[in-house]
């Protein structure tokens, strides 16, 4: 198994996100989270997190991805480094 693979099978996407704003759920299912969207300007959370496919899309922007794209949005930086960040969560860098 790769690292980015070791990654995705411990680090959940909803506990990255969290670690920047709260998110709260949306619906009774409990398999969406939403939140207020940190690429626009964003009054109403438009920002939907699916918890069981690992994804995010912000239905106002389009902006989407997963934790990698996620982390290199918010901080400005490439896939090796949004790797490595995720990676030493869990200490398997």
């Amino acid at each position: 198994m790769n690292l980015k693979d070791r990654v995705l099978s411990v680090v959940r996407l909803e506990d990255i996100v969290e670690r920047y704003f709260p998110l709260r759920r949306n619906g009774s299912s409990g398999k969406t989270l939403v939140g207020l969207c940190p690429f626009h300007d964003d009054r109403h959370p438009s920002l939907h997190i699916n918890v069981k496919e690992q994804y995010y899309k912000c239905l106002a922007c389009g902006e989407g991805g997963d934790l990698f794209k996620f982390v290199q949005k918010m901080e400005g930086c490439d896939f090796r480094t949004a790797l490595k960040k995720n990676g030493s969560l869990v200490r398997i860098v």
